[in-house]
């Protein structure tokens, strides 16, 4: 019950030897992206769901989030569920260095939604496990 212990100890980002700086960064990087984008002024719409591999996409924003729950599977040609045909970037990812994590997600490449059999507009991507990525349209 204490109040020391209760409270954010902003002091701990500042100790290189442990890993809250990398959350801190990881905090400002979305509240940034929330600010720039205007997230928050539409409600999310969920894209897919699929509780075996557990994979969740969805969208708000002008923005597609995928997330990879699993500890141990990542998935070389996942096919992400879009809105529109067309061509996108990787806005943000958690797997980026500067939150800790092994930059295997290019925030260069340029991703090619296509329509699928199913009639779904689909872009192929890497998704790594326990890891969450945001693609945005780029007019191009």
């Amino acid at each position: 019950w204490s109040y020391f212990y209760c409270r954010r100890q902003w002091h701990l980002a500042d100790d290189k030897s442990l890993k809250y700086g990398y959350l801190l960064e990881f905090d400002k990087a979305m509240i940034a992206l929330s600010k720039q984008s205007g997230l928050f002024k539409k409600a999310p719409k969920c894209l897919f769901i699929d509780a075996e591999k557990q994979v969740i996409v969805y969208e708000r924003g002008g923005l597609v989030f995928a997330f990879n729950f699993s500890p141990v599977n990542s998935y070389e040609d996942y096919y992400l569920d879009v809105n529109t045909v067309g061509k996108y970037k990787v806005e943000f990812s958690t797997d980026e260095g500067a939150f800790g994590g092994w930059d295997r997600i290019s925030k260069e490449y340029i991703y090619t939604a296509k329509k699928q059999p199913d009639g779904k507009a689909k872009l192929r991507i890497y998704l790594p496990s326990r890891t969450a990525l945001c693609v945005k349209k780029i007019k191009k």
